[in-house]
């Protein structure tokens, strides 16, 4: 398998949560949608770790800090509200579960 350098590896996490959560949009909003929403970042920042060539669990944490920021981005581009509860899940929730994700690729790429 091919490994690549840091930063396209977590670009392709970036398109990989891209892809996802575009799917996503199209189920009816549910607790389940949700869940499936915070699996698609864990997954992002997994592909981000696993194609990196440095093992490190950091890239899935830059990877989804790095969507986090563009979605702050997105939110004052197109002025929709900023409540506490958004700033709590760009903040917290998401960089979060991209380090998971790297931390899932570290132990299993360690393995291999």
């Amino acid at each position: 398998m091919n490994k690549y350098h840091p930063v396209i590896a977590v670009i392709l996490g970036n398109t990989a949560i891209a892809l996802l959560i575009a799917f996503a949009k199209y189920l009816p909003v549910s607790y389940l949608a949700d869940i499936l929403a915070v699996f698609i970042l864990i997954f992002g920042g997994f592909v981000a770790t696993y194609l990196s060539r440095v093992n490190k669990a950091r890239m899935g944490l830059y990877n989804n800090l790095l969507y986090s920021l563009g979605s702050l981005l997105g939110i004052f581009i197109f002025k929709t509200g900023l409540t506490l509860n958004k700033i709590l899940i760009l903040a917290l929730l998401l960089p979060i579960s991209g380090l998971i994700g790297g931390f899932i690729a570290k132990t299993l790429r360690s393995k291999t």
